[in-house]
C-alpha cells in the first residue's frame, strides 16, 4: 500500500517523529475522502434539484402556468380570467350558495408541489374585493387538497335543503312563527326546498322584494343539480349581470361551468364533488364528470330553467310574503341579522 511504502522510505530519515507523521498522513487521507464525499453529495443534490424537480413540474399539472393564461384589460383589470380561476370558480359556484372566488395566487414549492392562496367572498356578508386570502389549498403532484378553510367557505355542510332521504330543514309553520317574532328590520338569507319544481321565470316574477341569490338547476332524472349564482359579488368587464340574463343565457352559463370542470378535471382532481338533491352524496372527480356529461346531454338543447331548491335573501316581511306563495317542503336559515346596512 502507498502508506506502507511511504513509511519504508522514511526509515532512512533520521530524527523523525513517526507518530506525528503517521497522524498527519492519516488526517490528509481522511480530508481527501471527506472532500470527495461532499463533492459527490453536492453533485447528487444538484442533479436532483435541477433535474428531478423540473421534471416533476413538467409531467404533473402546473397550476402556476394555468393561472397566468388569462387576459388583462386596461389598467391590468381582468378581462378574461385564467384557466385556474375559471375552474375553481365553476367548482365553487356549482356547489356552494353565496360563495364566489375573487382571486387565486399560486406559489411554486418544487417537486410538482404548489400552494394556492384564494380569496373567497361570501355574499351573505360584507364584500371585500381584493382582501387577504382566506382559503389555502395545496397541489401535490397533480392532487388538489384544501389545506385551510377556517370559515368553511369551501366546506360542504349538508342539511340546507330537504332531501327525499333526510330533512334537516325547518318546517314551514315553525319558520313562520320564528321569523314573525323578529323585528321588522331583520334581514335573512335562507335555503328553500319546494314540494315540486317551478320555472325560474315564475320565481323571478314572485320575488316580491326578496332577492333570488342561487339556484340548483333541476333536471328530471339527472344525478346532479348544478348550482348557479343569480347575483354575483363581482361582475367581469363584459358588463353582463346575471339578473339581466335570459333563461337561455343562464342555461348556457350552467353548461359552460360544467364543461370547464370536465375539460380541466385534472386541475381539480383530488377534490370531491358534493350533491345535495335527492340525497346527500359525495362523488370523486371522475364520477362527478360522468354525471356532468349526462346533465349536459339532457339539458344542452333546452332554453328553460326550473328549480326546486334555491337560496333567497330579503327583509323579514319580504321573506314571509314570498314563502306564502309556495308549497314549502323545508326551509333553512343560513344567516340572520337584526338590520341590513
Amino acid at each position: 500500500m502507498d502508506l506502507d511504502r511511504e513509511l519504508e522510505e522514511l526509515k532512512v530519515v533520521q530524527d523523525v517523529d513517526f507518530d506525528r507523521l503517521i497522524e498527519s498522513k492519516i488526517n490528509n487521507r481522511i480530508r481527501k475522502i471527506v472532500l470527495r464525499t461532499l463533492g459527490a453529495v453536492t453533485t447528487l443534490v444538484m442533479v436532483v434539484v435541477c433535474g428531478i424537480s423540473p421534471a416533476l413540474n413538467l409531467v404533473n399539472v402546473n397550476p402556476e402556468k394555468l393561472n397566468n393564461d388569462g387576459i388583462l384589460g386596461e389598467y391590468e383589470s381582468i378581462e378574461e380570467p385564467s384557466t385556474l380561476h375559471k375552474t375553481l370558480s365553476a367548482w365553487i359556484e356549482t356547489q356552494f350558495p353565496y360563495m364566489e372566488l375573487d382571486y387565486v395566487d399560486v406559489e411554486k414549492k418544487g417537486f410538482g408541489c404548489y400552494d394556492l392562496n384564494l380569496h373567497v367572498m361570501d355574499g351573505k356578508d360584507k364584500i371585500w374585493v381584493g382582501g387577504l386570502n382566506n382559503v389555502n389549498m395545496t397541489m401535490k403532484r397533480g392532487k388538489l387538497e384544501i389545506a385551510n378553510d377556517p370559515k368553511a367557505y369551501m366546506t360542504m355542510v349538508f342539511g340546507k335543503f330537504a332531501t327525499e332521504e333526510y330533512s334537516g330543514a325547518t318546517r314551514e309553520e315553525v319558520f313562520r312563527d320564528t321569523v314573525k317574532s323578529l323585528p321588522e328590520s331583520a334581514y335573512l338569507d335562507i335555503a328553500v326546498t319546494l314540494e315540486s319544481p317551478v320555472s325560474l321565470e315564475s320565481l323571478k316574477n314572485n320575488e316580491v322584494g326578496a332577492c333570488l341569490k342561487w339556484i340548483k338547476c333541476y333536471s328530471e332524472g339527472s344525478v346532479i343539480q348544478p348550482g348557479l349564482s343569480l347575483e354575483r359579488c363581482v361582475e367581469w368587464q363584459d358588463g353582463t349581470t346575471r339578473d339581466k340574463m335570459t333563461d337561455k343565457e343562464l342555461k348556457a352559463q350552467v353548461v359552460s361551468n360544467l364543461q370547464i370542470l370536465i375539460d380541466n378535471v385534472k386541475l381539480w382532481s383530488g377534490l370531491s364533488f358534493f350533491e345535495e338533491g335527492k340525497g346527500n352524496y359525495i362523488y370523486s372527480s371522475d364520477m362527478a364528470v360522468k354525471h356532468m356529461k349526462e346533465y349536459i346531454e339532457k339539458e344542452a338543447d333546452s332554453d328553460s330553467l326550473s328549480t326546486q331548491m334555491f337560496c333567497l335573501s330579503g327583509s323579514r316581511d319580504d321573506i314571509l310574503n314570498f314563502v306564502n306563495l309556495y308549497d314549502i317542503k323545508g326551509i333553512s336559515v343560513l344567516n340572520a341579522s337584526l338590520i341590513r346596512f
